[in-house]
């Protein structure tokens, strides 16, 4: 009867005992579980705070760095998906104002004009190459196609085709220089960023429209 009687009251505490080390383990577990879903949800600012064993502690540690990593990729998503619609805004825009142009005036057509158009045209395929490369912005792997060219050139022209788009809003972009220069540098990407410096100027610049 001793026997009995002791072993029930092990089988009882063995009970309890289970019962309160399950409730340490499946709190924290269920706790990292709804943090787990809060991330899903797009939340990215959820932080897993996984207490008791270590194992528990190290897969709280392990899903905060995956929440921080996807933080991350999706702020450079969210930048990537700004700029390109920034970049590609302005050669659709040149693109557009010269057509307007060839539509509404036919016979005042010049050379420069159309090759504008081609000009802008091949930039805006270049962006979208750039684009559908995004992999290689991602791994670190882009290249600079790296030339020498004459940014005084570049800058003159960029400036002539704004200005041109621009005047009938009443604006006046003039570029002022004293000498040639020659440098060595990816002439898509220089082109690329005096376009978004232009359009910055223009949309910051005081009321009399002046660049």
């Amino acid at each position: 009867y001793q026997l009995y009687f002791i072993t029930g009251i092990m089988l009882v505490l063995a009970v309890m005992l289970a019962f309160i080390i399950a409730r340490r383990v499946s709190k924290p577990i269920e706790e990292l579980n709804r943090s787990a879903k809060v991330l899903a949800s797009g939340n990215y600012d959820t932080r897993f705070t996984g207490k008791g064993y270590l194992e528990i502690l190290e897969l709280s540690n392990t899903l905060n760095n995956a929440a921080i990593e996807l933080s991350k990729v999706d702020t450079l998503r969210r930048e990537l998906m700004a700029n390109i619609s920034h970049d590609l805004r302005t050669p659709l825009s040149l693109i557009y104002s010269y057509a307007e142009l060839m539509h509404d005036f036919p016979d005042e057509i010049t050379p420069e004009h159309t090759q504008m158009i081609m000009d802008e045209a091949k930039r805006l395929s270049s962006l979208v190459n750039d684009v559908l490369d995004i992999s290689k912005f991602e791994n670190g792997t882009q290249t600079l196609n790296v030339s020498k060219f004459n940014i005084t050139l570049i800058i003159k022209t960029i400036t002539q085709r704004i200005d041109e788009m621009m005047k009938k809003d009443g604006f006046h972009i003039s570029f002022q220089y004293d000498r040639e220069v020659m440098i060595l540098a990816d002439e898509i990407k220089i082109t690329q960023a005096f376009y978004n410096l232009l359009i910055n100027a223009i949309n910051y610049t005081g009321n009399d429209k002046t660049v």
